[in-house]
């Protein structure tokens, strides 16, 4: 795939997000370069994020930055781990509602999101030294779109015919991993209470 290709590709997902959904599916990435892929897309985010916090530092009466985000590893451990649990929890709840996906094509979708929105996060760090209001605004428009991107990839991974169960799928993955996480820290935190 050459720079215009990638182009190419970046546009349809924006205007028609299930036909680019369809085409890299077609692709059938080999396992060894989705995982690869899947990689180079943490640390890149990790990167990132850091970088956005040494030129945008909190400021100096803010709450203390949580553990998770001052630590590089911590972060990129997180966030893989909950880009492989999202994954599998929109397989299995797909499947649920009928659909077809498999683990690895919903994970191939999630990381090509995941590389626009690495992109849309580098615009949205330029604009934050140039037009500080105008980039919240284009921080909102990325997230509503990544939200319509990710209803139709789910739609075609899963070759639903409704952008409704897309969405009913949505609801209930992050309502699964909510729940699955709330109960990881009711207990952690009963663990750390009982050894203190």
């Amino acid at each position: 795939m050459n720079r215009d290709d990638l182009v190419a590709l970046v546009a349809e997902t924006v205007r028609r997000p299930a036909e680019a959904a369809r085409r890299i599916l077609a692709w059938r990435i080999a396992s060894s370069l989705l995982w690869m892929g899947f990689a180079l897309t943490v640390v890149l985010n990790t990167l990132l994020f850091h970088i956005s916090s040494l030129i945008y530092p909190m400021p100096s009466g803010a709450i203390a930055v949580p553990a998770l985000f001052s630590s590089p590893f911590l972060y990129a451990a997180v966030m893989g781990g909950g880009l492989l649990l999202m994954a599998l929890v929109l397989t299995q709840v797909g499947k649920m509602l009928g659909g077809v996906g498999r683990f690895e094509d919903v994970l191939t979708l999630l990381v090509w999101l995941q590389v626009l929105r690495l992109a849309a996060q580098v615009i949205v760090l330029v604009l934050m030294a140039l037009l500080p209001a105008f980039a919240a605004l284009v921080t909102m428009a990325i997230g509503l779109l990544s939200l319509w991107i990710l209803m139709n990839f789910i739609n075609a991974v899963h070759g639903f015919d409704s952008l409704g169960r897309s969405f009913m799928a949505l609801v209930l993955a992050i309502l699964g991993i909510s729940v699955g996480l709330s109960m990881l820290l009711a207990l952690f935190g009963g663990v750390s209470v009982g050894m203190t």
